[in-house]
């Protein structure tokens, strides 16, 4: 994310109060506190604020912004900039306590597990605990005509584009999970309870698979599942981003369908959603479905870009790999290391071996300190 972004996330006193009493009801004078991915630090600063003996803020993005502030605060050595990613951390202690907040809408998302199971590995001391310590994934199905018509509009053609086909493109931005805002009065169906998740237990799989029957509230079109989370920040501190709650950056993740599923009132809806994760969860994929009056529409993200069979094999374990100019330059820089040129004096290398790819001074050592940087 950009630093606008993080500034942006900073004006939600909502999302911020719920974390900031959580923070002072459980950490207490002389503990340890890691935040994972701490953006601007503000909830390692709460942390200090309510006596923390050391805070270990790790953050790659905007680590150089976050430094600054954290100086200007006046915690001294108490609060430790660490910078990178939580997964190439390492920190000299363990923590009584982890705030983690990197979570999507529906909270799933991915690198999710990875990165949970991990510091719950390496960085928690025995007994220790999270900031949240448990979460929710909540859904219904819903009315959202104006959202989904602005979704399907490209099955139409626009005037301005008359004589292009962009005929594909409805049924991959259909086929997509899409963050907004649903009204209470939009749900089709009683709002249900799919899963609740304890953070950092070894058992936990982050992963989401059901299949529900409800009657539908009133007569009228569903066009999408609406999933969101209630995070159990501490003892009675709850953040959620349930349509009508007290508004904050997350909204709601929608999951539309391919067409508008007509309902009765009490009448039948059977829908399902899924969220799989790829490998170690750095990818997840959803898939969803419901079913009215004998009609049955489904979606998944895994169709919502198009793929190819080249690109799939590209990935493959079976494919041979051949070293291209990308990997030669690298090789060479890599090669130039000895622990003894400097940063500058490898880009002086790289720009007469290289003349065409780095044509300036700058280029040539900006690319070689990129490949160097921790």
């Amino acid at each position: 994310m950009k630093l606008t972004e993080y500034a942006w996330m900073l004006d939600d006193p909502v999302r911020i109060g719920a974390y900031k009493r959580a923070i002072f009801q459980t950490v207490k004078p002389g503990d340890v506190v890691i935040e994972m991915g701490a953006g601007l630090g503000t909830y390692s600063f709460f942390a200090c604020q309510a006596g923390a003996s050391r805070v270990y803020a790790i953050e790659d993005s905007v680590a150089g912004a976050l430094e600054e502030l954290a100086r200007r605060q006046g915690f001294g050595e108490r609060l430790r900039v660490v910078r990178g990613n939580s997964l190439g951390a390492a920190l000299p202690e363990r923590a009584d306590w982890v705030i983690f907040e990197d979570f999507n809408s529906a909270f799933l998302g991915g690198g999710l597990a990875s990165v949970v199971r991990d510091a719950a590995e390496r960085f928690l001391a025995p007994g220790g605990g999270w900031i949240p310590s448990a979460a929710e994934v909540w859904a219904a199905l819903v009315e959202v005509p104006e959202s989904w018509g602005s979704l399907a509009r490209w099955r139409r053609e626009a005037g301005h584009l008359e004589g292009l086909d962009y005929g594909p493109l409805s049924g991959w931005v259909l086929n997509s999970g899409h963050k907004g805002r649903c009204a209470p009065e939009s749900l089709m169906s009683a709002p249900r309870l799919l899963r609740r998740f304890r953070l950092g237990d070894p058992g936990e799989s982050y992963d989401l698979s059901g299949a529900w029957e409800d009657p539908a509230r009133r007569a009228g079109n569903v066009h999408a599942i609406c999933a969101w989370f209630r995070l159990e920040l501490a003892e009675g501190v709850w953040l959620d981003n349930a349509p009508g709650a007290d508004e904050t950056v997350y909204e709601q993740e929608i999951f539309t369908l391919p067409e508008a599923l007509p309902a009765e009132a009490g009448g039948a809806l059977r829908w399902s959603l899924q969220c799989i994760p790829e490998r170690e969860g750095e990818q997840m994929w959803w898939k969803w479905g419901a079913e009215a009056g004998g009609k049955k529409f489904e979606g998944t993200t895994f169709a919502g870009f198009p793929l190819k069979l080249e690109a799939l094999a590209d990935r493959s374990a079976e494919k041979v790999p051949r070293p291209g100019r990308r990997q030669e330059i690298l090789r060479f820089v890599l090669d130039c290391a000895d622990g003894k040129l400097s940063q500058g004096g490898i880009a002086e290398k790289v720009r007469a071996a290289f003349p065409e790819e780095f044509p300036s001074e700058r280029k040539a050592l900006r690319y070689v300190a990129d490949v160097f940087r921790s």
